[in-house]
């Protein structure tokens, strides 16, 4: 084989080379701007204080008669709220929540305080997707009447 025909098979494989090497960077930039540009969800929080013989698992299931209004609620975590008296039985958080654990507690004279817990990563329980984008994290805290369990 000649000397030219060995260097133009040489450039041709280093050309080769730095083509698929070229895809390779530019795949891994639109990779990297598709995911740092994607929004990430923004987390709100409605609380939902009721009382009924046995617990729910979904918001869905209450009843407004359940609701327990004039109860206080008080939200520890990375973000606290209250305590605060909501007339309805219902609390909606109004600024948005960053992610973390949560302890949500009611009160109300008569009844036993009911805890439940609130995780909040990429995802949440209860929760509900708005037109907008943005995620209801919907949590449920059952308060017992104190002359039941």
């Amino acid at each position: 084989m000649s000397r030219e025909r060995r260097r133009a098979r040489k450039a041709a494989s280093h050309q080769t080379r730095n083509i698929v090497i070229l895809s390779l960077v530019v795949i891994i930039v639109v990779v990297a701007v598709a995911l740092l540009s994607a929004p990430s969800p923004r987390f709100f929080m409605t609380v939902h204080v009721y009382s009924a013989p046995v617990p729910y698992g979904s918001y869905e299931q209450l009843t407004g008669s359940e609701l327990v209004g004039n109860s206080t609620v008080t939200i520890t975590g990375p973000k606290n709220f209250g305590p605060e008296t909501t007339p309805t039985g219902i609390l909606g958080v109004p600024t948005q929540i960053p992610g973390g654990t949560y302890i949500i507690s009611a009160t109300k004279t008569g009844y036993n305080p009911g805890t439940t817990t609130l995780v909040i990563g990429t995802d949440c329980t209860g929760k509900q997707v708005l037109p907008d984008g943005n995620i209801i994290c919907h949590v449920l805290v059952r308060l017992s009447n104190s002359t039941s369990s």
